[in-house]
């Protein structure tokens, strides 16, 4: 029997493995792309490109979309678990951290719109 999450393109391309042999280089390299302009090009690769997931994180975590997604844009960019992400997460300053989130919540915005689970109204259909 298949699992559900199974189907996600996150759990597929290794966002909950728990064995990561270059975890100090991609900690360097997830903390880089939280704090860079690169950030938003990533999280929309993750949203339009990993629909599963998206549309599972987007619609049924209220709230753990927001970590997810920079979570799955670090996973999509160097293959990193999220676990490497959360540590890279505490190098960032405050100012940092709610940049990213920011950049969450557009990315997240504009899926909505966009997407077909939504009415583009922010309501589920």
């Amino acid at each position: 029997m298949k699992l559900p999450y199974e189907d996600w393109e996150c759990f597929q391309a290794g966002l909950y493995r728990a064995n990561y042999d270059e975890w100090t280089r991609g900690i360097e390299q997830s903390a880089e792309l939280l704090r860079s302009d690169g950030l938003y090009e990533a999280m929309k690769h993750v949203a339009e490109n990993w629909s599963c997931s998206a549309n599972h994180y987007f619609t049924k975590n209220a709230g753990a979309w927001v970590p997810w997604l920079g979570h799955a844009a670090c996973c999509f960019e160097f293959g990193v678990p999220n676990w490497v992400t959360k540590k890279a997460w505490h190098v960032l300053t405050m100012d940092e951290q709610c940049r990213a989130n920011a950049v969450a919540h557009q990315v997240y915005s504009e899926w909505k719109i966009e997407s077909e689970v939504y009415n583009g109204q922010g309501v589920l259909i």
